[in-house]
């Protein structure tokens, strides 16, 4: 079963999402639908389960990917990766900004330093 289809049964599960889109409950309706086992033959369940059958398996199918998704190596490099170049970034703009300060201070001491040099002139 494809993903939209599994996400649309756990919404109607969590009581997320109750509307009924007429043209797709025609066209293939989640539960009715024969499910293809995940093997290599692809053998035909018959619809002879129950939804809730149904729903557990797809349920369980879809937290296994989830679950393969977040645990990869890849993934995690990934996601290191990107942390770490937001950190730079973060980083970077922080210091700009204390360098910027820094100037802002300087540039007033100066200009403080020369009105009252020209005053007690």
């Amino acid at each position: 079963m494809s993903n939209k289809i599994i996400r649309q049964q756990l919404n109607i599960l969590n009581g997320e999402d109750l509307k009924v889109n007429n043209r797709l409950q025609k066209l293939k309706s989640p539960l009715g639908m024969i499910s293809l086992c995940y093997c290599r033959s692809y053998k035909i369940i018959q619809n002879k389960q129950e939804e809730t059958d149904i729903l557990a398996e797809n349920l369980k199918l879809l937290r296994k990917k989830a679950i393969v998704r977040k645990e990869s190596k890849a993934a995690q490099k990934k996601r290191s990766i990107i942390s770490e170049n937001i950190d730079k970034e973060n980083q970077k703009i922080v210091d700009k900004k204390k360098l910027h300060k820094k100037l802002v201070i300087k540039k007033k001491k100066e200009k403080r330093l020369r009105n009252t040099l020209d005053s007690a002139l």
